[in-house]
C-alpha cells in the first residue's frame, strides 16, 4: 500500500489463479487506487500476467508513489525472464495510476532475483532486491530516464567469504572445497 498526493490508499496486489482452475501460470499483478472526487475506488487494473510467482512463499511486491510527480511505481516478483527465472518487473504510471507501462525488468543473469523493495522521492527511484550468490543489489535513478542511466551496486566481496545461491554469506576455510 502507497497514499497518494491527497493521502488516499492505493494497493498492488498478487491475485494467485484468477480463474481458480489449479493452474497459476496466470498469476497477475494489480492496482487499485481511492477515488476522492467520486467517494469511490477506481476500477482494478491489471498491470501484467506475472506467472507463477503467487505459489511461492517468498513472493514480494512494491509500491511506491512520488508525490513531486504524482508518479507510482509497482516492483514486484516475476517469472517472465527469458528462462523462466525469476525476476523482478518495475511497472510505472505518471498519471496517478490510471495508465502504466513496463519500464525495467531486473535480473543479473545468475541466478534468480526477487524480494524488492521500492521507494520514491524527488523523481527518483530506490530499489532493493535480491540476487542469487549476489546479495542485495541497489538501484537508483531518475525514474523518467531510461534505466540504462541508473546506477546499480552491489555488496563488495572480501577474500574468504562467498556469497551462496540464497544470498547468504558464508566462510570457507583456505584451501577446503
Amino acid at each position: 500500500m502507497a497514499l497518494d498526493g491527497n493521502g488516499d490508499p492505493a494497493f498492488a496486489f498478487l491475485w494467485d489463479d484468477p480463474n481458480n482452475d489449479g493452474e497459476h501460470n496466470d498469476t497477475q499483478l494489480l492496482f487499485r487506487s481511492w477515488n476522492r472526487a467520486k467517494y469511490a475506488w477506481n476500477a482494478v487494473l491489471k498491470l501484467a500476467t506475472v506467472a507463477d510467482v503467487a505459489n511461492s512463499s517468498r513472493s514480494v511486491t512494491s509500491l511506491a508513489y512520488d508525490t513531486s510527480t504524482n508518479a507510482f511505481a509497482v516492483a514486484s516478483d516475476s517469472f517472465t525472464g527469458p528462462t523462466g527465472q525469476r525476476v523482478i518487473v518495475l511497472y510505472v504510471s505518471t498519471d496517478g495510476g490510471a495508465t502504466w507501462s513496463l519500464k525495467n525488468s531486473f535480473n543479473k543473469n545468475t541466478g534468480d532475483s526477487r524480494g524488492p523493495s521500492l521507494a520514491l522521492a524527488n523523481g527518483n527511484l530506490y530499489l532493493v532486491h535480491q540476487t542469487d550468490y549476489i546479495g542485495l543489489t541497489y538501484v537508483t535513478g531518475q525514474l523518467n530516464q531510461s534505466p540504462t542511466t541508473w546506477s546499480s551496486k552491489n555488496p563488495p566481496t572480501v577474500p574468504g567469504i562467498y556469497m551462496d545461491l540464497y544470498g547468504l554469506y558464508l566462510w570457507r576455510v583456505a584451501g577446503a572445497g
